[in-house]
């Protein structure tokens, strides 16, 4: 895990190191222990790293090898097996580095090497012969890599801020952007970022840029469309021992290291099922679990009853203690993400890569992932809902809601009520607020004329999965677990993102996910030694925060950065300050939008943005 650097300068080419010096210099956290910079020609590559596989300095990047260089992000878990494959093709290796692996397996596979690595990545490999940089991203984006051009220049980097060294760069808010998030609450669902004119590379993608000329060719590698007509022929037991044996290879795959790995350990199925795993594999790890307080965001009953059945030594930090304090956390937090918050549930993230730290942890398994592609979210239900009444399938729909009041000892009669309110009352009266111009009144116009709530035709699970994976739940997920673990000089690992696992997943059928009202069957079925309590467990917290308690004890602070809304940046009318005061007097319920709009000033402030 570290962090990459590049340059192609197209006049001045003598400036590329000088630039990239200070490119590096601002990414220190994703690679304290040691730094490259290369250049050769129009290009410039620089390089952060943080010391997991191969320790020595043989190891470090830029690495030079077949008349090729790269600088690499990430880690290619099957290093191993793809070495001894081209050991037998004739390669000789000098060092124990996954990076080194890279590097050969481009020189014999060409740009194909790709779909050989699991693991994740972003790197810019130089191919000096032909010219040529190639540029790579892993299948679901999970390790960062934006690009910038000007007409003087291409510039490539693992973190946003590194361009604010490039010669000229002006932080200029992205309008778009930003109303989306405002309004909708999305982050992370475009190539555009909240900075103007930065491009995120799409996850598998690839681009291939002449050195000579300039030009920069896309192409996506892996798609996920790949995988909408597939299906599987094993019954659910067959499939149960399929899931189990990939399962069990991804954690083993992500053990691999030479330095201390520890576990997030939230007390929810997926982290207990990792570190269950762990146990199974006899492998000895430590875990750290985010706790609280008041019992309605705390989950450590239940990660008590792994600690207890693995044996594991189980940290803890509490979020509503005293050790982190919350405000310079919260410019920290926005600094590091590169955007604003979309609620407080960052700081329980960042308080276990805090206490990772403290520990000495340098690599982290987490539980990223099955949620979106398992069923783990309420509207997997809600689309399994629609198909069947949709399709007049009235027995299965009637065992199918049964099976969920029964599950959780409530009524038929509220099923229907909740699930058809999403589907027919919610979006009526979005409709009928539009229709009668009173929608969004709070936010200022140019605001709400840019903003534009995407319409996505989701028909059944496998698309919403893909949906999710692809571009609404997964890529902000996973900028999130990069910049809070890479904050603290961690790598994060995560198992349920191994390509093999997705894709099987992606072929079964409905009812192998959401089976007897249980989301995510297959997963609890699999993983024997999984403790009943987190077995049966029915309720999802995942990392939470209390937002409602915390804007309130703090209302001086957040009134006053809604006033920079209104006044300075011009994003809210005076009716969301309204709006507001009527929650501080308990007249209106909490709403997320408070804490959107009070990080979004924070974020423009700690950037000095230029918002018009």
């Amino acid at each position: 895990m570290c962090g990459i650097s590049g340059i192609i300068l197209k006049n001045n080419a003598k400036s590329g190191e000088t630039i990239i010096h200070k490119m590096n210099n601002r990414i220190v956290h994703r690679g304290p222990d040691a730094e490259g910079v290369y250049q050769f020609g129009y290009v410039a590559l620089g390089h952060r790293r943080l010391s997991i596989i191969d320790l020595t300095d043989a190891a470090n990047q830029p690495m030079h090898k077949h008349g090729l260089s790269i600088v690499f992000n990430g880690e290619i878990y099957n290093y191993i097996e793809l070495k001894k494959e081209l050991i037998q093709k004739g390669y000789e290796f000098q060092t124990n580095s996954d990076t080194e692996v890279i590097l050969s397996a481009y020189h014999y596979y060409g740009k194909a090497c790709t779909k050989k690595f699991n693991g994740m990545w972003s790197f810019l490999l130089l191919d000096e012969n032909a010219s040529e940089l190639f540029v790579s991203r892993d299948q679901f984006g999970i390790k960062p890599l934006y690009f910038y051009q000007t007409n003087e220049f291409i510039s490539f980097a693992s973190e946003i801020k590194q361009f604010l060294a490039l010669p000229d760069f002006e932080p200029k808010l992205n309008i778009n952007v930003a109303a989306n998030f405002l309004i909708n609450g999305a982050l992370n669902q475009q190539q555009e970022t909240f900075f103007k004119g930065v491009i995120e590379l799409k996850p598998g993608q690839n681009i291939i840029l002449n050195t000579t000329t300039f030009d920069l060719k896309f192409e996506h590698w892996y798609s996920f469309n790949n995988f909408i007509n597939s299906k599987t022929s094993l019954t659910y037991k067959e499939a149960v021992v399929e899931f189990n044996k990939l399962f069990e290879d991804a954690v083993k795959i992500r053990m691999r290291s030479d330095v201390k790995v520890g576990s997030c350990l939230s007390g929810g199925i997926d982290s207990s099922a990792i570190v269950c795993k762990v146990h199974d594999l006899k492998e000895t790890i430590e875990t750290v679990t985010s706790c609280y307080l008041d019992e309605k965001f705390d989950e450590q009953k239940f990660s008590d009853i792994v600690s207890e059945n693995t044996g594991f030594i189980a940290n803890k930090i509490y979020g509503d203690s005293e050790e982190i304090n919350r405000f310079e956390s919260l410019n920290k937090l926005i600094y590091h993400q590169d955007q604003p918050l979309i609620s407080g549930s960052h700081f329980s993230e960042f308080n276990v890569f805090y206490k990772a730290n403290k520990l000495g942890f340098i690599v982290m398994l987490d539980g990223q992932g099955s949620d979106e592609y398992l069923g783990g979210y309420p509207e997997f239900k809600t689309i399994i809902f629609k198909r069947l009444l949709y399709n007049l399938r009235l027995k299965e729909f009637k065992k199918f809601i049964n099976e969920e009041a029964n599950l959780y000892q409530i009524k038929v009669a509220s099923i229907l009520k909740r699930e058809l309110k999403t589907l027919f009352y919610f979006p009526l009266t979005g409709f009928i607020k539009k229709l009668i111009g009173k929608e969004h009144l709070e936010y200022n116009h140019f605001i709400k004329s840019t903003f534009k709530k995407s319409k996505q035709h989701i028909k059944n699970f496998q698309g919403l999965s893909i949906l999710e994976l692809e571009k609404t739940s997964i890529p902000y997920q996973l900028h999130s677990e990069d910049r809070n673990s890479m904050l603290f000089s961690i790598e994060s690992r995560l198992p349920f993102l191994d390509y093999r696992l997705v894709e099987f997943c992606l072929s079964l059928p409905d009812d192998f996910k959401i089976r007897n009202g249980f989301s995510k069957k297959i997963l609890r079925d699999a993983i024997a030694s999984l403790p009943i309590e987190i077995k049966e467990r029915k309720d999802k917290m995942g990392f939470v925060s209390p937002d409602e308690a915390w804007v309130k004890e703090n209302s001086t602070f957040f009134l006053e950065k809604l006033k920079l809304a209104l006044t300075k940046y011009q994003f809210i009318t005076q009716i969301f300050i309204e709006q507001f005061n009527l929650f501080l007097l308990g007249k209106k319920a909490y709403d997320p939008k408070f804490f959107r709009a009070v990080s979004l000033v924070v974020f423009c402030e700690l950037f000095e943005m230029k918002v018009k």
